[in-house]
């Protein structure tokens, strides 16, 4: 969108709240509901960029097959592709209704978090839930900085694969799918580029993830919301 640009509304992870993306604690709605544990909003996300990671790499092994098609299989070989592609940004507009949902949770429990320290009376506490704040907010800072270089490497993949399926029409002739090569060859390179950038960000939410189950959620106020 730029990578999240192309799964929706531009940079959303940007204006996505602190307490969201670390799952602090925010309570969910609706019958039977329970409170997020800690971490909850780093697994969801790492989920998120899982899914995308698959799809990604299907999408890649689709364009090789194409690329190496023979006038015998070319056509299923298209439906592939096609598919790969469809499904590639279903999956999208999937992963932007999750990051919209925990944003709108992470907001609602960053507000009540931030009434929570200010309104304590033991400075101590507030001491204590400042440091961990500026703590995880680090490692919400290293997960900015690894999203870039996923955009970068996305918007372009994302764009010259519908470019190829848009040149080849439906139910392209073998010879137009030859023509297509360098195109292919374009769009593994890109693939690639994108996998090795979702690999690192995935790294980065797992360390995060394991900063905030290491030590206890902010909060100021004794017997407060975590």
């Amino acid at each position: 969108m730029n990578w999240l640009h192309q799964i929706g509304r531009p940079c959303v992870l940007m204006t996505l709240s602190f307490a969201a993306l670390m799952g602090a604690g925010c309570a969910t709605s609706g019958t039977g509901a329970r409170a997020a544990r800690p971490g909850d909003g780093l697994r969801e996300y790492q989920r998120l960029v899982l899914d995308l990671r698959q799809d990604v790499q299907l999408m890649r092994q689709a364009v090789e097959a194409l690329a190496a098609a023979t006038p015998q299989n070319s056509g299923a070989r298209y439906a592939r592709f096609d598919e790969s592609l469809q499904r590639l940004e279903v999956v999208s507009i999937k992963a932007r209704a999750r990051v919209d949902a925990m944003e709108k949770r992470g907001a609602a429990y960053f507000e009540e978090w931030a009434e929570e320290i200010s309104g304590a009376t033991d400075e101590a506490a507030r001491r204590a839930a400042r440091e961990r704040l500026a703590e995880l907010h680090w490692h919400f800072e290293a997960i900015l900085k690894d999203t870039g270089p996923v955009r970068q490497a996305f918007r372009p993949f994302l764009e010259e694969t519908r470019r190829l399926r848009t040149a080849l029409g439906s139910g392209p002739r073998f010879e137009a799918i030859e023509q297509a090569r360098p195109a292919c060859t374009r769009i593994v390179a890109d693939a690639q580029h994108v996998g090795a950038a979702m690999d690192q960000l995935l790294e980065t939410l797992k360390t995060a993830e394991a900063a905030v189950m290491a030590g206890p959620t902010p909060s100021a106020k004794p017997g407060g919301k975590s």
